[in-house]
């Protein structure tokens, strides 16, 4: 029987998480996760997210207030993780 050591951070976990978008401009949402592929959603003022992340992920959020500069932010996926109550 062979054993098969991997690293904590190659294994990855799927969780339920959630982004509310806190500006007055629309944003995209983009993530490329290793079982799904990418992930990408444009998003709108004051509207909520949910999605299934990578525990090991980022989300980007790109958002631009100035026509002329686009910004982004990277937000780790366990920081917008759901919890699920019963």
């Amino acid at each position: 029987m062979q054993t098969v050591k991997l690293a904590v951070d190659s294994i990855k976990t799927e969780i339920l998480c959630g982004y509310k978008n806190p500006t007055k401009q629309v944003q995209i949402l983009r993530m490329e996760t290793t079982v799904q592929g990418y992930f990408e959603r444009v998003i709108f003022p004051g509207e909520y997210c949910l999605f299934v992340g990578e525990s090991n992920q980022d989300l980007e959020v790109y958002s631009s207030g100035d026509p002329t500069r686009i910004e982004l932010e990277k937000i780790p996926c366990d920081t917008l993780k759901v919890e699920e109550t019963e």
